[in-house]
């Protein structure tokens, strides 16, 4: 099962801002989106020096950690004590861990986004060892904050991830193409656009075909899809 592990400066309601059944210092967590629900453990732990932290968990003994972290969310309230260097030298230690599925982010958890702020979050850019810097800093028509954190922790590729769409991807889609021929909406727009040699009957072998052959293939899902997605725009309808 992968882990999400969050440090915050002090104590933080992050966890249960994200996770309202949160318990400390850990516990099975269930992410629900449109497209996919799965069970992670949260941990969460509190810092008061940063140094100190990082060199605790860059320890050997601390690999086993390590190795099942998916996603490593550090919390900051206070940027003047924290030296941005100790992000490359977590980093690294990943690197060398051979664990490229880290992801870092990065929360600067403070209302007032100032100079020091901006200067902090070039230093980190500058280091190439995170995913993202997260700010209360409204931007204009996107997610900040917490609720960008909630947003990012939902992209993440969990290895639990189960589909929630209907039954399957290649399913949902021949569905659809079902409604197309059968919804009144598009009979106008079919009889427009079918030429003299086509009909709807053969609209409908075609598609009958493709759900019985696309079951067949032993391909990927990124290859089924791709296959799809090409028989819709082969339909010309």
């Amino acid at each position: 099962m992968d882990r999400l592990l969050i440090i915050s400066q002090g104590p933080s309601t992050i966890p249960n801002q994200l996770f309202p059944q949160f318990t400390t210092p850990q516990s099975i967590e269930q992410i629900k989106t449109k497209y996919f629900e799965s069970d992670i453990e949260v941990l969460y732990d509190g810092f008061s020096d940063f140094s100190q932290y990082t060199n605790e968990i860059c320890e050997e003994n601390a690999k086993v950690l390590r190795d099942v972290l998916k996603l490593l969310v550090v919390v900051i309230t206070d940027v003047e004590s924290i030296d941005s260097n100790e992000f490359i030298k977590i980093f690294k230690t990943f690197q060398e861990d051979g664990n490229d599925s880290i992801n870092l982010i990065v929360f600067l958890d403070t209302l007032k986004v100032n100079e020091i702020i901006h200067q902090f979050e070039s230093e980190l850019i500058e280091s190439h060892c995170f995913w993202e810097i997260i700010t209360n800093e409204e931007i204009e028509y996107e997610k900040f904050g917490i609720d960008r954190l909630r947003e990012v922790i939902h992209s993440i590729p969990w290895s639990s991830s189960i589909s929630t769409e209907n039954n399957s991807k290649e399913k949902s889609i021949s569905d659809k193409l079902d409604d197309i021929i059968q919804k009144n909406e598009y009979h106008n727009n079919l009889e427009q656009n079918l030429d003299d040699k086509t009909d709807l009957q053969n609209i409908f072998n075609k598609i009958q075909n493709f759900k019985q052959s696309i079951h067949t293939f032993n391909l990927s899902k990124s290859d089924k899809d791709e296959k799809i997605l090409n028989f819709i725009e082969g339909l010309n309808i």
